[in-house]
């Protein structure tokens, strides 16, 4: 198995099972530490591949926010039918689809977000890509590697499908007018200095929670990727306190 593919732990079946969603243009690379963290634990893990990632970036062309969020519920349902309890844990897009698989379905356990995508870009954004695309160019410069440690790399594309960007954007609005239902309890990590997903995506977030009992951890260390960053272990340590506590209290 190399590490951008997918990962699932062996067995599933009657487990504490923790479904791991990667971000745009990511993979299951970007999460694979905290995965096996929490497989060493005791807890099971389930890091499926998102349509179109891991691969080429002209197998992500075609593909939208529909195709990844399809992908997670076969996952999530699977594991509901067959494991004792499912978390869910989401970094960047991956968040968003998290969020979008609580306001859908019951029966989930607790979630841990990692600077979440759930806030639109301004429109002023969507609208230079609209601008580009229309100008006949496919992709924009990458977003992966956003990382502060050194020599730790993210294993994403170094183009942005400019399509399948928007398809993502077009989805947020309609998770974010969602919010209020969800009243699971949810772990929040921000990194104070984030350039992908702007810092006040995880304020917007923590403001429409209205429902859930949500505790945030601030990143000193950390841009985007915290999750191979400097602040890893911290993640790792707090997420499994926070998903194996009865209470959930770190």
């Amino acid at each position: 198995m190399g590490e951008m593919d997918a990962y699932f732990s062996e067995p599933l079946e009657g487990r504490h099972a923790v479904l791991m969603i990667h971000g745009f243009t990511g993979s299951p690379q970007s999460i694979l530490g905290t995965a096996k963290y929490l497989e060493a634990a005791g807890l099971s893990v389930a890091v499926p591949l998102l349509p179109g990632h891991g691969t080429a970036v002209e197998d992500l062309l075609d593909k939208r926010f529909d195709d990844w969020y399809s992908a997670a519920v076969d996952v999530a349902l699977a594991l509901l039918t067959k494991c004792a309890r499912v978390d869910l844990f989401g970094l960047s897009m991956g968040g968003a689809i998290v969020l979008k698989l609580l306001e859908s379905f019951n029966g989930f356990g607790r979630a841990v977000l990692v600077n979440p995508l759930v806030e639109s870009p301004a429109a002023s954004f969507t609208t230079l890509l609209r601008s580009i695309l229309e100008s006949g160019f496919t992709t924009a410069p990458g977003i992966s590697s956003d990382i502060a440690k050194p020599d730790s790399p993210e294993l994403g594309y170094t183009q942005t499908p400019i399509s399948a960007a928007l398809s993502m954007f077009e989805a947020l609005p309609e998770i974010a007018d969602h919010l209020y239902v969800v009243k699971n309890q949810i772990l929040l990590f921000s990194s104070k200095r984030d350039h992908v997903v702007p810092v006040g995506s995880g304020d917007f977030l923590a403001d429409s929670l209205v429902s859930a009992k949500l505790t945030r951890v601030w990143l000193e260390r950390s841009f985007h990727v915290a999750t191979l960053d400097f602040d890893a272990d911290l993640i790792n340590e707090l997420s499994l306190a926070f998903l194996s506590s009865g209470d959930g209290s770190l």
